[in-house]
């Protein structure tokens, strides 16, 4: 049986004109080979050719909480 301990998560962030982020979540991978592909497809779409240096990989363990801490105004 296959099991899945870690997974990767693709995103692209863009500053706008303002200074505002625009964080995008391009999808859960289950390798860093999936993450380049994907990588390579969206940099040849619409926009995210335009910002390359935009991408991150985070790598997450399965059913591992991360916050565990709360928060406060």
């Amino acid at each position: 049986m296959f099991t899945l301990d870690t997974v990767y998560v693709l995103y692209h962030t863009r500053i706008d004109a303002l200074g505002h982020e625009n964080d995008k979540c391009l999808g859960v991978f289950s390798s860093l080979e999936e993450v380049e592909k994907a990588k390579e497809y969206a940099l040849k779409q619409k926009g995210f050719k335009d910002y390359p240096d935009g991408f991150s990989a985070v790598e997450y363990e399965i059913n591992k909480q991360e916050w565990l801490e709360g928060f406060g105004d």
